[in-house]
């Protein structure tokens, strides 16, 4: 690969080759360009299934526990005014869980496909600079893990 990239920018080789290169790149381009769409079509319907699922658990559970608690006489009236609209705040946390959960996963999925393929190619190009570029990494996730230690019980503190 080094030895193509220094004849194509030394000018030897002839314009049929530069040609046949760049068509071959675009060829992959427009191959892969529906992946993402893809990725995202499959991802927005994993999500909602999982939502509906959930929502549908919830709320049977929610409604199964006030019909039980209205025959034994556990609600007062005051805490089912209070309860407005149960329904509608179950559906819309569960959307923001789902959400959430499978961003972070398929986000951390991509880190970890992203780093090995980026490692790889680093490591093709320079064998110590991927080295040195894992020890950085390393440095940066124990130093910012140290800074931040206190955040969690701040957070639930707040």
């Amino acid at each position: 690969k080094r030895k193509e990239l220094q004849r194509l920018l030394s000018g030897s080789l002839a314009r049929k080759e530069i040609a046949k290169t760049v068509l071959k790149y675009a060829a992959v381009v427009v191959a892969l360009s529906p992946v993402s769409r893809l990725y995202y079509r499959f991802f927005r319907g994993l999500r909602l299934q999982w939502e509906q699922h959930l929502t549908s658990s919830f709320l049977g559970k929610f409604l199964e526990a006030q019909c039980f608690g209205h025959r034994a006489g556990l609600l007062e009236s005051n805490e089912a005014a209070d309860n407005r609209h149960p329904d509608q705040r179950i559906a819309a946390d569960v959307g923001k869980f789902t959400t959430l959960a499978t961003m972070l996963w398929l986000d951390g999925f991509q880190a970890v496909v992203d780093l090995y393929f980026y490692s790889s190619l680093l490591r093709t190009l320079s064998p110590k600079l991927s080295k040195l570029a894992v020890l950085a990494a390393l440095g940066g996730t124990l130093i910012t893990s140290w800074l931040g230690r206190d955040l969690a019980t701040l957070y639930s503190a707040e």
